[in-house]
Parts: structure tokens; C-alpha cells; sequence
């Protein structure tokens, strides 16, 4: 019965989810993690400057929309020693947080396990983003952060009522308890009225709330500029990405595919050279702006979804993969390395050797012929 229940409030509250959910969330055991992804539709320019900004500006501020992940698939070089963070860089750190009575909610020392994120892709709450550009490997802080900088306010729109006849007239639903949620976090049931109907709160349970955290920089790593297989992984402007569509004429789906992290319609999907989705030649995929090669036909099944399906990059330095918790669920979503142009997401039920399924937006890729040059 309880199950019964929750599949049908989840039935009500993805699709509100999906268009009002701003607040965050807690992310494989992390509650530094927040969900606050900027999912409208206000032109491509305003999206992509919201989310690739770290490839156009060293100094760029965290002060958007944030996005919770795990872990990101840009390769790095090297540890840096004693040099503070830069945009870029992959961090390793230990944190522990506490509310203002002093009381923990979190703390990476408690997992034995330290937490990593790549400075400039906004993974991490603005606070400790700031904070971790401002150290040294070493160093450890103590901070206070207000909500603006931690979990963000508290949102009137993130209390979603649920008709009366949702659930069972029997069912026990009281306040103050929790429901599942298509991403894996919870709700919390914050009243119920005599017909039947009830509200439940999407708000993270920390949101309005001033909260401090210890952080220790344990290690930093600064990211490859030249690949394993030898390309550049020079970050290109996103100007220049703008400039490049526009010259060549790429479609209106291609650009919201890229800048606007859109979707294209299954079975439908063409490249911009024209070659469709399910395509059987030969040759390569390179990203439709900047050229990175990402994907070879060797490597590409048919999955059946609809979309070009691959088991595994051309080089793994040629991708970023990066927790996407919009449209209320949990996905890994892929981007290039070269320009964090949007390209689709990583499934784990591919075929082997490795498990994976990139499903891939046939628009955000440019075709290249066996035995034609890659430049």
C-alpha cells in the first residue's frame, strides 16, 4: 500500500518536478550536493553562459544554478602541490557540515571517503565553490555560509499540492513523512486536509537555513590540454562556439541541443553533415562545434531508443560526464571536453565490454567518412 502510494504522488510530482524544482538535493550521500539546475528556456545564449561558462572565463562567479554530480570524466594531468585552485581543476577534499545549532548533517570524514568536483562546472553549492578557488592544497577553512551561498531560500512554488483521490481514502499518510522521488531524494509530506488532499515539500530540508563547513583541500589536479590521443583540449570561447554555429548555419534543434542541453526527437535525429541517426557507415563523430572527435562507428550499436547509440568514447580525455538531476530523475550527462557542448547522456545497460550506453544527440555531432581527415 505504500508503494502504491508513492507511485502515484510520483505520478503528480514529476511533472511539476520538472518545471519548478529548484531547490537541492542530496547527491550519492552528499548534502553539500545541490539541485538547482536552470532548466527554461530564455534564449541559447542565456543557457549556455549559465552552464559553460568555465570554458570562456577563468574568473567566472558561482553564483547560478547548480547541478549535483559524482564525478566528471575530465582526465587530468597532474597534482598540483602547493598552488591555489583554478577554473578547471579537479579537487579532492574533505568537508564536514553543520546546521546553526551546531548539530552535523553531513560529512565526507564520517564515508572515509573524499569528496571530488571540477571547479567551473557548478557541481558543488556556490559557498564551497568560493571558498575552494581561495586555498591551497593543505589548507583548512571553516566557513559560515548564508542560504544564498549554501542551499538557497526556501520556495512557495516547491510546495506542491496532490489532488484528494490521488491515493486511497484508507491510506495513512501523515505529516511529516517522507515520499520517494523519481531522483532518489525525498519529499516531505507538509499537510493533509480533511477531502483527501495533501501537500508535499520539495524543498531540501536545509533551504533558508545558514550553515557553516569545515573543508580541507586534500589535492589538486590540473586538467589535460592535450589528450591521450594526442588532440587539443584547448577550451574554446564560447563566442567563438556561438560564431562557428551561426556561419554554418546549424539548425535550430542543433543549437538547443548544444547550448540549451535540449533533446532531439527519437528516430528522427540527423547530423549536421545530414547523416541520420541509425547510420551504418563507417568513420567517425566529432562534436558539431570545435571538431573534438568523440565517437566511432566501431564502437556504435543499435539500441533500439531511437538516438545513435556507442559502448565507449574514441578517448575517454574527449568527454566530461557530470550528474544531471533535471526532468526529475537521475542521469549521468555527457559533454565535450573541448567546449562542454551538451551531447546527450550514459546509460549503465549497454553491451560489453563495458556496460555503458552513451545515448547520443545525432545533432550534436558532425560525421567524417573513413579515410577522410580529421582536422
Amino acid at each position: 500500500a505504500r508503494a502504491l502510494i508513492e507511485m502515484r504522488i510520483l505520478r503528480v510530482a514529476v511533472v511539476a518536478m520538472a518545471a519548478a524544482m529548484a531547490a537541492a538535493a542530496p547527491g550519492g550521500g552528499a548534502m553539500l550536493m545541490q539541485m538547482r539546475r536552470d532548466e527554461s528556456r530564455r534564449g541559447q545564449e542565456h543557457a549556455a553562459k549559465r552552464y559553460i561558462a568555465a570554458f570562456t572565463s577563468s574568473g567566472w562567479s558561482m553564483r547560478g544554478r547548480t547541478a549535483g554530480m559524482q564525478r566528471c570524466a575530465a582526465r587530468p594531468v597532474g597534482v598540483a602541490l602547493e598552488m591555489k585552485v583554478n577554473v578547471w581543476d579537479r579537487v579532492k577534499i574533505h568537508y564536514t557540515g553543520r546546521r546553526q545549532d551546531g548539530t552535523e548533517f553531513d560529512s565526507s570524514r564520517t564515508r572515509m571517503k573524499p569528496f571530488e568536483f571540477t571547479v567551473g562546472l557548478q557541481e558543488v553549492i556556490p559557498g564551497i565553490e568560493r571558498v575552494v578557488q581561495e586555498m591551497e592544497v593543505g589548507e583548512r577553512r571553516k566557513e559560515v555560509f548564508q542560504p544564498e551561498e549554501a542551499f538557497g531560500q526556501r520556495s512557495e512554488s516547491l510546495l506542491l499540492k496532490v489532488a484528494s483521490g490521488t491515493i486511497p481514502p484508507d491510506a495513512n499518510l501523515p505529516v511529516g513523512s517522507q515520499i520517494q522521488l523519481p531522483n532518489g531524494k525525498s519529499a516531505r509530506v507538509a499537510s493533509v486536509e480533511e477531502d483527501g488532499s495533501f501537500t508535499i515539500d520539495i524543498n531540501h530540508e536545509l533551504a533558508g537555513q545558514t550553515v557553516s563547513y569545515e573543508i580541507e583541500l586534500l589535492e589538486r589536479t590540473e586538467p589535460k590540454k592535450v589528450s591521450s590521443s594526442g588532440f587539443s583540449l584547448e577550451r574554446i570561447p564560447l563566442e567563438d562556439q556561438f560564431a562557428e554555429a551561426s556561419s554554418k548555419g546549424y539548425s535550430d534543434i542543433t543549437k538547443r541541443v548544444v547550448f540549451s542541453h535540449g533533446t532531439e526527437m527519437a528516430f528522427t535525429g540527423k547530423t549536421v553533415d545530414g547523416t541520420s541517426y541509425n547510420s551504418k557507415e563507417e568513420g567517425t563523430y566529432v562534436c558539431a562545434v570545435g571538431g573534438l572527435p568523440l565517437f566511432s562507428s566501431d564502437h556504435k550499436y543499435d539500441s533500439g531508443t531511437g538516438w545513435p547509440s556507442f559502448y565507449q568514447p574514441v578517448d575517454p580525455d574527449h568527454i566530461i560526464e557530470r550528474i544531471d538531476t533535471s526532468a526529475g530523475m537521475t542521469r549521468v550527462e555527457v559533454m565535450c571536453a573541448r567546449t562542454g557542448a551538451h551531447l546527450g547522456h550514459v546509460f549503465p545497460d549497454g553491451p560489453e565490454p563495458t556496460g555503458k550506453r552513451y545515448c547520443i544527440n545525432a545533432a550534436a555531432l558532425k560525421f567524417i567518412p573513413k579515410g577522410e581527415q580529421i582536422k
